[in-house]
């Protein structure tokens, strides 16, 4: 499951981009990219994962577009 990418919020308002290395019925094991806080498991409750958007959702910008 290591090739599943999320992005976890902190209180700091920052997300992070993360691992997810197990998931069970309380919450989500992950790791974050390049070491920048230790291995964690997030509850379900705390709600504080996102999945970065499939590339097929992202638009293709020229310059002029608004």
């Amino acid at each position: 499951m290591e090739d599943l990418s999320v992005e976890v919020g902190h209180p700091n308002g920052a997300y992070y981009k993360a691992y997810v290395h197990d998931v069970d019925e309380n919450g989500v094991n992950i790791t974050y990219d390049q070491d920048y806080f230790p291995p964690t498991k997030i509850s379900f409750s705390e709600n504080r994962l996102r999945l970065p958007p499939d590339s097929n959702d992202l638009k293709k910008l020229s310059p002029g577009d608004p």
